[in-house]
């Protein structure tokens, strides 16, 4: 069976434990399925082995899977990066698919597997296979609406699937910020349940999300001339200060928190808690964050908090404001 949804997946893997599991995924996807299949197997007591392709051996594979387990009816066996095994051993995993054995869970794992190939084809048929498909745009843009409502629904307001749309459009898809813009939202409309269209026209600032998106990538790049360039496009769009700079600080928090998350449990630990950072979208998000560092995110946070200050107590120009923040940024 074959399936590109990890419910489904999970919820066959509850129903029957399969004799054998494929995850043709990348790399992040892979982790964060690995490091929940554990859970599940160390929950209903079920002793795990590893074996990474590097140290993996024909005759110590042979071993493993046909050995009886002690003091338990099943265990399971993990083969993670089998895309770089050589045919060899791709022919003997196969083999032992088409016949395998009562007491061994084999979970395979590996990234741009062929679906013609035999292992994938005998791994469909005799067993349980998750092959991860990307998202698309309309998907994404549908969960991250009900998402919205959700989180409005959850602090007592009524947000309608047309003005959680034009309420994304206007910021973007950063969430930390979708939350903050609710809560603004709750507090304009005082008594009422209802977060309307009118609502967020009259209060809620348009940012053009790709080019916001770009600054944010462009200072953690430390790519000054590229930063101030698409400031000035910003400003020149007449998006105000106090909207800008406060987007930059929910960049900074947001990378430091994913690094926080990445060191401490990998990238299912990020996934955890940022759902929508998946595939290689995630992988590229925790690069950018691992190469900036904690230190100079740390830094840069404290940067952008004095600089927002200034910009409420001061009388200085918006964009020489911008160049210094900018500036004193991409030097850390």
């Amino acid at each position: 069976m074959k399936t590109h949804e990890k419910a489904s997946f999970f919820k066959e893997i509850k129903n029957q434990l399969s004799k054998v599991v494929l995850i043709a995924a990348p790399r992040p996807s892979q982790e964060e399925i690995i490091f929940e299949l554990r859970s599940f197997f160390k929950g209903i007591k079920i002793p795990i082995k590893s074996i990474d392709s590097e140290s993996f051996n024909l005759d110590s594979f042979s071993q493993d899977v046909e050995t009886l387990p002690f003091l338990s009816q099943k265990v399971a066996l993990f083969l993670l990066r089998i895309e770089q095994l050589d045919k060899r051993a791709i022919d003997r995993i196969s083999s032992y698919v088409e016949k395998p054995n009562d007491w061994t869970l084999l979970v395979l794992a590996g990234e741009g597997l062929n679906a013609s190939s035999k292992l994938y084809k005998v791994c469909e048929k005799k067993g349980l296979l998750f092959h991860f498909k990307e998202k698309k745009p309309w998907d994404l843009e549908k969960e991250l609406i009900d998402w919205l409502r959700n989180v409005a629904a959850k602090e007592g307001a009524t947000l309608g699937s047309e003005a959680a749309k034009a309420l994304i459009d206007h910021l973007g898809s950063d969430r930390a910020l979708l939350i903050s813009e609710i809560q603004k939202l709750i507090c304009y409309i005082g008594n009422r349940s209802e977060i309307t269209l009118s609502d967020i026209a009259a209060i809620s600032c348009r940012v053009h999300k790709e080019t916001l998106f770009q600054l944010g990538s462009a200072v953690l790049s430390k790519d000054l001339r590229k930063a101030l360039a698409i400031m000035k496009i910003l400003l020149e769009e007449e998006i105000p200060i106090y909207s800008l700079i406060p987007s930059l600080r929910v960049c900074f928090q947001q990378n430091l928190e994913i690094l926080s998350y990445y060191k401490q449990g990998g990238y299912p630990c990020v996934t955890a808690s940022f759902p929508y950072l998946q595939g290689k979208f995630l992988e590229k998000k925790v690069q950018i964050a691992a190469l900036f560092g904690e230190p100079a995110l740390k830094k840069g946070l404290i940067s952008i908090t004095a600089m927002d200050l200034k910009s409420k107590n001061l009388k200085v120009s918006p964009q020489l404001l911008l160049e210094r923040l900018l500036i004193q940024l991409c030097e850390l």
